[in-house]
């Protein structure tokens, strides 16, 4: 993936993040992997839209815990680095 996608893919995780609540998100992630659609409209296939999603949910949780979106964004970095270096 190059870095203009990878810039694209976290401004679109940051938007959903402001533009829906906790409930919200996990209710289009719930729909998601029942319907393979949902109501925050993120129109890709499905696994990619499941991890936007959760993305957006680690985000917004943050946010709801008063920590501003650029140390929300940087904590959801971490975190995936994380996993995937202890994996």
């Amino acid at each position: 993936m190059n870095t203009l996608n990878q810039v694209s893919e976290i401004k679109n995780v940051r938007e959903l993040a402001q533009l829906f609540n906790t409930e919200q998100i996990s209710k289009c992630i719930d729909d998601q992997i029942e319907t393979q659609s949902n109501s925050c409209e993120i129109f890709e296939d499905n696994i990619k839209a499941l991890n936007t999603l959760a993305r957006a949910g680690v985000i917004r949780q943050l946010l709801d815990k008063g920590v501003s979106l650029p140390e929300a964004t940087r904590e959801l970095g971490r975190r995936m680095r994380n996993e995937i270096f202890n994996m």
